[in-house]
């Protein structure tokens, strides 16, 4: 029988539905979202049927039948909602960040200890197949010892488009919207992918005199893991450039060689220093390297593969790789990359 999964949030919830639609071991028992037309609208498309879609977020909880509760929700909501869903009897998935500050963070660190239900914040990016290449060919010895990551993030052709352009929303809380809401998908591929949690960060935004938007126009960041790995960090707009995808593009360099991946295809590339050249210049010999490939954990939107991994926690009973005590590590990062951008100072990460 497919596990049965409530949506709640159709701004980013919808891409949910969509792929939760295309996998035959997962059903829609229901969508919620407080805009009527929105429902009505991304009901039809997902073929959710109107008594199955709620206005309200307790009466789904008492009548949707769901196994898991997906909260694609503005962000000041998921303490209070994630702790409806666990009281309710559901396993929760709460997408990034995972709070708006490490106080009420902690908290829900805390209440969650006391539900039999499984809390997993929505890390997805931790399931493309280019990440899991580059954590399975760093654990695998491929490259050596780590020296550093070069990491690029580019999107936005605009300044201001959709939610960030809208008034007041929400959002606009945020203290750097950026480190906080998107960035934290970054260093939580650090962590993963080397093992190595983040000690200390230093950012250092940058502006241009035509941005009249309430965000930055992007951050050099440097930052040091806890294993020494260095890592070299830049995301802004791509205004005429090419954008890049959006786990950026990636280079991590090791005593052995250099692991480098688009952000597109499943394929990561392992460089190794064969001869160097008269010039001086290393000559390089190149290979693929694919431990999974592309159509097993999915590469673009791996919202299914996540799933399915909470879904075989629960079944085996065992720890799940997004419980909440393994994220707040990567949203303790978060947090001291926006208190680095308002002091100018390097912060160390602390996490309990």
């Amino acid at each position: 029988m497919p596990t049965s999964i409530l949506i709640v949030g159709l701004g980013r919830g919808t891409a949910w539905a969509r792929e939760i639609l295309k996998a035959p071991d997962l059903a829609i028992a229901g969508l919620v979202d407080v805009d009527a037309e929105k429902l009505a609208r991304v009901g039809a498309e997902v073929g959710v049927p109107v008594g199955r879609q709620y206005p309200a977020y307790e009466r789904a909880l008492r009548e949707s039948g769901a196994d898991i509760v997906v909260l694609a929700v503005p962000t000041p909501l998921h303490k209070e909602m994630s702790l409806a869903g666990l009281r309710s009897g559901h396993h929760v998935i709460c997408e990034k960040p995972l709070a708006m500050n490490l106080e009420e963070a902690g908290e829900l660190r805390q209440a969650v200890k006391r539900f039999d239900h499984r809390f997993m914040v929505g890390e997805q990016y931790r399931f493309a197949d280019g990440v899991e290449n580059i954590r399975r060919a760093i654990a695998a010895g491929l490259i050596g010892r780590v020296a550093y990551i070069s990491h690029e993030f580019f999107r936005g052709a605009q300044l201001t488009v959709g939610r960030w352009a809208q008034g007041e929303h929400w959002s606009r809380s945020y203290e750097e919207a950026a480190l906080h809401d998107m960035s934290v998908h970054h260093f939580d591929m650090w962590y993963y992918m080397t093992g190595s949690r983040c000690a200390e960060i230093s950012i250092n935004p940058f502006d241009v005199p035509w941005n009249r938007s309430s965000r930055k126009f992007g951050y050099s960041v440097s930052a040091t893991l806890e294993n020494g790995t260095h890592v070299d960090y830049i995301t802004a707009r791509a205004l005429a450039r090419p954008q890049t995808p959006w786990y950026g593009t990636l280079w991590i360099v090791g005593e052995d060689g250099a692991l480098s991946w688009n952000g597109d295809s499943s394929e990561v590339t392992l460089s190794r220093v064969i001869a160097a050249s008269a010039t001086g210049d290393p000559q390089l010999s190149r290979e693929n390297v694919a431990f999974v490939t592309e159509g097993i954990r999915g590469t673009n939107l791996p919202i299914v593969p996540m799933i399915r991994s909470l879904v075989e926690a629960i079944q085996a009973g065992r720890p799940h790789p997004c419980d909440i005590d393994e994220n707040m590590a990567s949203f303790a990062t978060s947090m001291a990359a926006v208190e680095s951008a308002r002091t100018g100072h390097a912060v160390r990460v602390a996490v309990d």
